[in-house]
């Protein structure tokens, strides 16, 4: 970037408002389709085996997807990677559109179709996530990551709905909107400038002088992001954090179940759940530069703590869903921090492996979640639910209070970039170099 393309704000950032386009695109495309699979199965067969075996497919496509997904980012253009995808699933869906409208249902071609958009969904995000801070100063980068966290939330919110109206029309029209949604992406994407990837004053090599970031089946930078401490943690707490809080939706909706609340009473709940992320992600940048990274992560996993064993204490109705909103309210704050720090410790060439890595473990603590909350609400008579919610929780927070790695972690700024052959770390709130692993 440009002296002066780092000085413009982000909304008269071209580059930037076309890469937060194409991704909130891309993630509305993905919401109506992961809605529209099931609706097909309950309006045909209504199998509960084939309902499970879609789910399973595309959630498997994307976990097994996203590590790929990530050494590509590393290692061909970033804007290639975002436009073959896009491509690709372009074609998958509006071919499946054709299918539903002249052949009807065939459950093979849906599972076909499900675990090719949920690989090529998941092979996009690390190459847009590796290519943000190209396109950002380092100042902002926390900006940028958490406007990014609103993405989520609205196409969260706004995928199931339009997916509801046009099903209701006929069965192709949600892929023949997703297939017109994601051409748009594709037209954005068309007008993205990105600079070559990597080779940036983070370039590494080995004691012999190869590259090792581009070396053999490129395995090496994988482990080199898994051996640095604080990307290692990072990753732990956004995976068990993610884990726990995916479960705990479950709690509460069987909760609400279980106290005969109405479809309206859990639908406002749940409207609190997704509000309280949106705003959350609106007041995440202030949030962030008011608070140390450390004190944020460790105070987050202690407020989670607090606001389940408090759900304890409330009846399953409104109160419940703004507990659930306060909870949703903090977590775009949280997981902004964590990625800044490891956007700005890891160099450049290597920020496709991180975010593969860290799309594991999120995919992973979103498929398990569920389970989880199930295991959870069967401790129901012995205790409470909630309560063994909590205590799940206490366990994150206390290891995340006790971890050296945790508490050293601290604000990298522009002003403190990643060094040549070494990592700027933090220990006792100043600043120096750590010799790569």
């Amino acid at each position: 970037m440009t002296e002066e393309e780092q000085a413009l704000p982000l909304s008269r950032n071209r580059n930037y408002t076309i890469l937060w386009s194409s991704r909130f695109v891309s993630e509305v495309a993905a919401e109506i389709a992961y809605l529209a699979f099931p609706l097909i199965i309950l309006s045909t067969t209504g199998s509960p085996w084939e309902l499970g075996a879609v789910a399973s497919v595309h959630g498997a496509a994307q976990i097994l997807g996203v590590i790929p997904a990530g050494l590509l980012a590393d290692t061909l253009s970033r804007k290639v990677i975002m436009l073959l995808t896009e491509l690709l699933r372009f074609a998958v869906l509006g071919s499946f559109a054709m299918v539903l409208v002249i052949g009807g249902y065939s459950f093979p071609v849906l599972i076909l179709v499900a675990a090719l958009e949920g690989a090529l969904a998941s092979a996009f995000a690390p190459a847009e996530d590796a290519a943000l801070p190209s396109v950002v100063g380092k100042s902002q980068l926390v900006a940028a990551l958490a406007r990014n966290t609103s993405r989520t939330y609205l196409a969260a919110l706004l995928g199931p709905a339009v997916c509801g109206v046009l099903f209701a029309v006929h069965t192709a029209l949600p892929f023949v909107v997703d297939t017109g949604v994601i051409g748009l992406s594709l037209f954005a994407l068309a007008l993205l400038r990105l600079p070559s990837n990597g080779r940036s004053e983070s370039a590494m090599t080995k004691d012999d002088g190869s590259d090792l970031s581009r070396e053999g089946s490129s395995w090496s930078g994988i482990t080199w992001v898994l051996k640095h401490s604080g990307l290692r943690a990072t990753i732990l707490w956004i995976g068990s954090s993610q884990l726990l809080t995916t479960g705990l939706v479950v709690v509460v909706l069987s909760q609400a179940g279980e106290n005969n609340t109405s479809a309206g009473g859990i639908g406002i709940m749940m409207t609190f759940y997704g509000a309280g992320g949106l705003l959350g992600s609106l007041a995440a940048e202030r949030l962030h530069r008011l608070m140390r990274p450390s004190v944020v992560i460790i105070g987050f996993s202690w407020l989670l703590v607090t606001l389940v064993a408090a759900m304890t204490l409330v009846p399953a109705d409104i109160f419940l869903g703004i507990l659930l909103g306060l909870v949703a309210f903090f977590v775009p704050t949280a997981f902004t921090t964590v990625m800044g720090y490891q956007l700005l410790v890891t160099p450049d060439e290597l920020r496709g492996r991180l975010s593969g890595l860290t799309g594991v473990a999120t995919g992973l603590a979103t498929t398990a979640g569920p389970l989880l909350g199930a295991v959870l609400v069967s401790t129901r008579g012995v205790v409470s639910p909630f309560a063994a919610a909590a205590g799940g929780l206490a366990i994150v927070a206390v290891a995340s209070t006790v971890s050296p790695t945790i508490r050293r972690i601290s604000k990298l700024t522009a002003h403190q970039p990643t060094t040549t052959g070494a990592v700027a770390e933090t220990h006792n709130g100043t600043t120096k170099d750590m010799e790569r692993p």
